[in-house]
């Protein structure tokens, strides 16, 4: 098994892998694309226009939501 499809598997399985964050994988695909890291959001002026991307790995609702 590739670690891509390890990190999948334990994010389907468990919510979490100590092997890799999902993202990690299109890094250099959301760079050429001027997305921004969170860690690099600290150098940016107030007021300039980011891109940035994210992944929900987990979800939590109030008991009251009604599905």
């Amino acid at each position: 098994m590739s670690v891509e499809q390890h990190v999948i598997e334990a994010y389907r399985t468990l919510s979490l892998s100590l092997k890799a964050h999902p993202i990690s994988f299109v890094r250099d695909k959301l760079s050429a694309l001027n997305v921004i890291s969170n860690a690099k959001l600290m150098d940016c002026k107030d007021g300039t226009r980011v891109r940035v991307a994210g992944l929900v790995l987990i979800r939590q609702r109030p008991g009251t939501t009604r599905e």
